[in-house]
């Protein structure tokens, strides 16, 4: 069967277990976290995923030491413990992926990417802010940094861009200098 597929159903019927316990919120905070764990740590990834280098119990223990300093929540455990009597951890990242993905659509939240030129988090909460009185929408925002962009930033949601960024100002402004000037032969 297709690995996305089988990730999928994992994840609805995650979904639907920590819907039904009232845990979802709890739940996608760790899940979030785990799934950044996962990408800055690929040897995190690939110890939760081997059943050959590390015991059940010490996998689950780096679950919880990942999301530290909270406790594992018990549907997070659950979900490792099945896809692992199942021999699929390794469509564990992917079904993690997928549930953050169905979460965020059943509560109507949509992803905002907004990248500026430092780390500053507090030009991120105003650009996503932005978004959100234009849009209305509850939104989540991602950070990316881009020291190309000099200063300002670019918010890209729903194929939409606003760029606010002072490379987007001179590249327009360079645009329209060459049109304005461009020569009739």
């Amino acid at each position: 069967m297709h690995e996305g597929i089988i990730a999928d159903r994992y994840a609805r019927a995650f979904l639907a277990y920590t819907d039904a316990h009232g845990l979802s919120e709890a739940v996608t905070a760790q899940v979030s976290t785990l799934l950044s764990a996962m990408g800055k740590a690929p040897q995190f990834r690939q110890a939760l995923t081997s059943t050959l280098t590390l015991p059940l119990e010490q996998r689950i223990s780096l679950l919880g030491a990942a999301v530290a300093p909270g406790k594992l929540e018990e549907p997070v455990e659950r979900l490792y413990r099945l896809m692992e009597e199942h021999g699929r951890t390794a469509q564990f990242r992917m079904a993690l992926l997928d549930y953050l993905t169905m979460y965020r659509e059943e509560k109507g939240i949509r992803m905002v990417m907004v990248t500026t030129a430092t780390d500053d988090r507090e030009m991120s909460e105003k650009a996503a802010g932005i978004i959100k009185d234009v849009f209305g929408k509850d939104i989540e925002p991602v950070s990316r940094v881009n020291p190309d962009i000099v200063g300002g930033f670019i918010l890209d949601t729903w194929g939409y861009r606003l760029d606010a960024s002072v490379r987007g100002a001179l590249e327009r402004t360079e645009k329209q200098f060459r049109e304005n000037n461009k020569r009739k032969v």
